[in-house]
């Protein structure tokens, strides 16, 4: 008998608007009740029939330590100066690598013009500066600073920095959003021969757990001089190196070789633009149409409000509240809401690519490049090497002080890049 009182009292002494109200009310539960239960019996059929067709169970995962939403989860994207990932772009390279700079241990503050001078047996400290190509804090970024023999992607790995007992110092640094970081390593210069100069290209590596791009964490510095007179060509001086070349993979590899003169542009400015995406998390499509049925009900016992300080000013309609208890009818689409989840990027590099993309960077005027031996393409089998004879002809009529800075490039027969080596050539007649 009482919830008989408490329909007819919600149907009838709330008046005709109440119960025009919960007529409404009940034409949303009759319309969008069925289509959601028919929706999540689907769901739940394709769901039932997936697992049914699944040849092993699944692990079970540790409840203990279930995966974080995606709304909470942080996505770093450390980063430095890499040719391979921007060549895959199709973007030009230099290995005179902007990340990485050198100074003397006894001067730190004073940064070598280029590497191509370095003394032997003497201490340097090598900089790496590291990128987070994300807006989200990178916390804990391994780097890592390797050396290689002068090759094109030679196999030989050795650490710059070691400790006391031998092993490899890394270094680990937080890059905050769209920002940048050092990391510092120290770095005793081999001993050469007498009379001979020795090559060695530094790789720094970057790693995190959450990279949301990996393919952008190893940047090199391969850079040299070669001639008679360290440092410095003549006009018309040919310029003879030999770079080793090495196949590192389980199969042939047909290379060809090719040069350019491109160097990093430091006069052009960026603007960048932060845009920002904001999307919801994904819901089944019963869990949507749930969201259009309201509550219902009758709200819950509630001891009737206070009256009035002046009940006679009152509408008949609020006395009534105030003497029964009741409530005004209304819609109750309570139900959890979607996840929110927010983006953030930066806009303004993809002009700027575009730009690179349709530039050329020809040889200067007058020089001459060459692999002797080499032909259109050298084959090389699995785990194999070749020496390759390098030779570049300065301009006859290059001035005292002209500077040039030329990329060789070695590229497979697919077009991915297999290693490359930049020379500086000073000019002094």
């Amino acid at each position: 008998m009482t919830n008989l009182r408490k329909i007819l009292q919600s149907l009838f002494v709330q008046g005709p608007l109440g119960a025009l109200l919960n007529f409404v009310r009940l034409l949303f539960v009759l319309l969008f009740g069925p289509l959601a239960l028919l929706a999540g019996l689907i769901e739940w059929l394709c769901d039932f029939l997936k697992r049914m067709n699944l040849k092993e169970e699944e692990e079970d995962k540790d409840e203990c330590n279930p995966p974080s939403p995606e709304g909470v989860m942080r996505r770093p994207d450390p980063c430095i100066y890499s040719q391979s990932f921007l060549a895959s772009q199709g973007l030009p390279v230099t290995w005179n690598n902007p990340d990485i700079r050198v100074a003397k241990a006894s001067t730190p503050n004073v940064i070598e013009p280029d590497s191509f001078h370095l003394e032997g047996d003497t201490d340097y400290i090598v900089s790496v500066q590291c990128h987070n190509a994300s807006t989200d804090l990178a916390l804990g970024v391994k780097v890592r600073l390797l050396y290689r023999p002068w090759s094109f992607n030679s196999p030989d790995l050795l650490p710059v920095d070691v400790n006391s007992s031998g092993q490899e110092v890394v270094r680990f640094v937080n890059i905050p959003g769209m920002g940048s970081t050092i990391a510092l390593f120290n770095w005793h210069t081999p001993i050469p021969p007498p009379g001979e100069t020795q090559h060695f290209c530094l790789q720094a590596h970057l790693s995190h757990p959450m990279d949301i791009n990996l393919e952008n964490n190893m940047g090199q510095e391969n850079t040299n001089v070669h001639s008679a007179n360290p440092g410095h060509v003549a006009a018309g001086e040919l310029v003879e190196v030999d770079v080793p070349l090495f196949n590192s993979a389980r199969r042939d590899r047909q290379f060809a070789f090719t040069a350019d003169a491109y160097a990093i542009d430091t006069s052009t400015t960026l603007r960048l633009e932060l845009h920002k995406n904001t999307g919801r998390e994904p819901w089944p499509l019963s869990r949507r149409l749930g969201r259009f049925i309201p509550t219902f009900g009758l709200p819950e016992e509630e001891p009737p409000p206070p009256p009035p300080p002046d009940i006679e000013a009152t509408s008949p309609a609020t006395r009534r509240r105030a003497q029964t208890g009741t409530r005004r009818p209304h819609f109750d689409f309570s139900r959890p809401r979607r996840q929110t989840v927010t983006r953030a990027r930066y806009t303004g590099f993809e002009d700027y690519k575009e730009t690179l993309l349709a530039q050329d960077f020809p040889l200067p005027t007058g020089m001459e490049f060459e692999t002797v031996g080499t032909g259109p393409a050298l084959r090389l089998p699995p785990a194999g090497s070749h020496v390759v004879p390098v030779r570049i002809r300065v301009p006859n009529d290059a001035q005292t002080g002209t500077e040039y800075s030329i990329n060789v490039l070695a590229q497979d027969a697919e077009g991915r890049l297999a290693g490359g080596v930049t020379f500086l050539l000073r000019v002094q007649n």
